[in-house]
């Protein structure tokens, strides 16, 4: 990525959002199906360095998911 743009995964496996310290000024968050990311799709965000990231301890409906990703990097 450029200076100042981030690529964000949310997984239940991810570092808590929170805890991130997010300094960008755009980012592209992408939100798993249902099921989740497969192992084979995480292994491939990690080795890409991509932020697998985590809202929290709850499992939101992709929808909220979205709505909730945005708002917290926005307050961030």
């Amino acid at each position: 990525t450029n200076h100042g743009e981030e690529l964000m995964v949310l997984d239940t496996s991810g570092e808590p959002i929170r805890n991130s310290k997010l300094i960008i000024d755009n980012c592209a968050i992408l939100i798993g199906p249902e099921g989740g990311w497969s192992d084979r799709e995480l292994q491939m965000f990690k080795d890409k360095n991509t932020k697998v990231l985590k809202l929290g301890d709850t499992v939101l409906r992709a929808e909220t998911a979205a709505i909730v990703s945005c708002a917290t990097v926005i307050i961030e």
